[in-house]
Formats: C-alpha cells, structure tokens, sequence
C-alpha cells in the first residue's frame, strides 16, 4: 500500500506540475513526425508524454505549448504568433518575429540559429543556449540562463535586459540603436563592440568580462554603474573609445551573473508570484502579490531607462503605481524581493 501511494503521489506531483497548457485545439501525446501551421484560434500543446519532430509555423493568433520534447528542423513564429516552452525543445533554427509574436521560456530550449525581429517580446525563465543569437527591434527580458556558442548580435532598436547569467562563445555586437541593461558581469569569450547604449544597475554593478577587443562607439554607463574588464588591461582601460563613458569602472566589479537551475520546477521556487491588471492599463496598475512581502517595484521603458521606482509597505499583498504620466507603449515591471527578481511586460494605452 505504502508504494502504491508513493507512486501515485510522484504521478500526481508530475501532473500537476505539467498544467500550464490549456485551451488545446491540437493534441500531441506520442511522436508526430509531421509539419503543422498554427492559425487563428488554434493552440497545439505537445503533453508530457509527447514529441515533436516535424518542422512548425505558428501564424497571427496561434499558440504552440510544449510540455513533452520537441526535436524540430525550423520554428517560426509569426506577428501574434506565440510559443510558451515548459520542458524541452531542440531545433536548428528558431524564428520570432512580427509585432507580438512572443516566446515565453520556461525550461530547456537549445538551437543552431537564433533570430528575433520586428517588435517581437522574449521571455527567458529557464535555460537557453544557441550558436548565434541576432535580433532587431526586439525586447528580450533574460531572468535564467542564456548562452551563444558564437557570437551575439544586439541589433538596432532592440532592448536586452539581463538579469542572470549570460556568456557569449564569441563576439558580442550592440548596434548603433540598441539598448542592453546587465545587472551583473556578462562573460565575453571573442571580442566586445559597442555602438549603442550600455546601462546597468542603479544599485550594485554589471558589466563585462570581455576576453577579446574592446571597441566603444556608442554610449556607456549614461544609467547605473557599468564595469568594463578587458583581460588584457590595455592602458585606457578598453582597446579603443570614440564615444562616451560615463562612471565607467574598469575592473572592479565582482557582481558576477550566477548560472541559474534549469529546469521550470526549480524556477518557480524563486520565481514572485504575482499578477497585474488591467493589461493593457491606462492610468492606473494594479499589482496583486500571491503571499505577503516587502518588495521593490520598478517600471521601465525599452530604452532600459527607470521610469519609477517604488517600494511596498512591510508585508503587502498589494500595490497600486500611477500610469497616468506615462506614454504609450511597452515598459518593463520588475519585482524585487529576498534576493528574488521577476520581471512582466505591460502596455499602456491612450
């Protein structure tokens, strides 16, 4: 008796961790070797016990969850598109793009490829690992573990906010409009080129460890404290600079960016739980905390730039922030509380 209910409890621990997927109009449960198109309306969810193999398009208004494996040749995801990953996908070449497409990240994905475009909103919770990453006029949030084998290419318009651990194999590219926020020591294995703005942390420091060149064009350390470590210590502290650094430190920062557990069980034990409405919001935000906590709200915009700032009361399970000043538009809402950091994208609307 007492092994049927120790296996009926793992089996139902396993179940109930594997429910983030509803609303399914398409069902996997053994291996499908076959290509599928997602439209309107229609959500494909991969369960636990099931495979993917064949190669994927999810169109405007379709929806691919995955809590099996997934082992593709391509995905794409398209402008309204949506791709929510709870346990293991592997794939040569993943695509998001389009305004609103969204890849939302929970466990293991790994790639050859990586590209994001066209206002595309990516969410990284889990561990992620590709070749090459390159995006334009995307808005990467990375709360797990992200690493590039090759290079990594932050193209114009495009908003990366780091706040775990990150390592680039190869070169690391900002483009002349791109933003990138760390808030600890990106490891950079080839060389380091910026020509777009660099911000870190208001409090603490971020940065780079850059094993290669160090090349500056752009803007450095205009918000937060930025520390730049070229391991060849050249003379001015980086191999070359025609832009601006500002508070720049070389050197000294410690903060490294810890490898976070992979894995979406191991995630949510630091994860904060919470939930915001209305979403999209007009003047007002309302933010509604599962447990009570004293915690830090911050808002900011896709140029990485603090717009507010605030902290809750002692023991709070909600909180109210005023919209009301701010523009239409994507921002960025980050919880901080004991050690923990959770970010959601809102939109506000005139």
């Amino acid at each position: 008796m007492k092994i049927i209910l120790a296996v009926f409890f793992a089996l139902f621990l396993s179940t109930t961790s594997f429910a983030q997927c509803s609303s399914c109009t398409i069902t996997v449960s053994t291996t499908d070797g076959t290509n599928h198109q997602i439209g309107i309306g229609q959500v494909l969810c991969v369960t636990p016990t099931g495979t993917l193999t064949g190669s994927i398009y999810v169109g405007p208004g379709g929806k691919l969850c995955n809590q099996g494996h997934i082992n593709a040749n391509i995905i794409g995801v398209a402008g309204g598109g949506q791709f929510d990953n709870y346990n293991i996908a592997h794939m040569d070449t993943l695509y998001i793009g389009g305004a609103s497409a969204i890849l939302n990240n929970y466990d293991t994905m790994a790639m050859n490829i990586f590209y994001c475009g066209e206002s595309a909103v990516l969410t990284n919770n889990g561990e992620l690992t590709c070749n090459i990453y390159g995006d334009t006029a995307t808005t990467f949030i990375n709360n797990g573990s992200f690493s590039t084998h090759a290079n990594m290419y932050v193209g114009n318009t495009s908003t990366f906010y780091n706040y775990r651990h990150l390592n680039v194999g190869g070169n690391f590219y900002c483009g002349t409009t791109g933003n990138f926020t760390t808030s600890c020591m990106v490891n950079v294995l080839g060389d380091w080129y910026n020509s777009g703005t660099i911000s870190g942390p208001v409090t603490g420091c971020g940065g780079f460890t850059i094993s290669g060149q160090s090349f500056n064009s752009g803007t450095v350390g205009a918000i937060g404290h930025i520390d730049l470590c070229d391991t060849s210590h050249p003379v001015n502290g980086i191999d070359g600079n025609s832009g601006t650094l500002t508070g720049v430190t070389f050197c000294q920062c410690t903060d490294t960016c810890t490898v976070a557990p992979s894995g979406i069980r191991k995630m949510n034990e630091r994860e904060i739980a919470f939930s915001l409405f209305p979403n999209p919001a007009s003047d007002r935000l309302q933010i509604k905390f599962d447990s009570e906590m004293e915690a830090t709200i911050t808002v900011m915009n896709t140029l990485g730039q603090i717009i507010q700032r605030s902290m809750t009361a002692k023991g709070a399970k909600e909180a109210s922030l005023n919209t009301a000043t701010l523009s239409t538009g994507l921002y960025i809402v980050t919880i901080e509380s004991r050690g923990m950091r959770t970010s959601r994208k809102i939109e506000i609307i005139r």
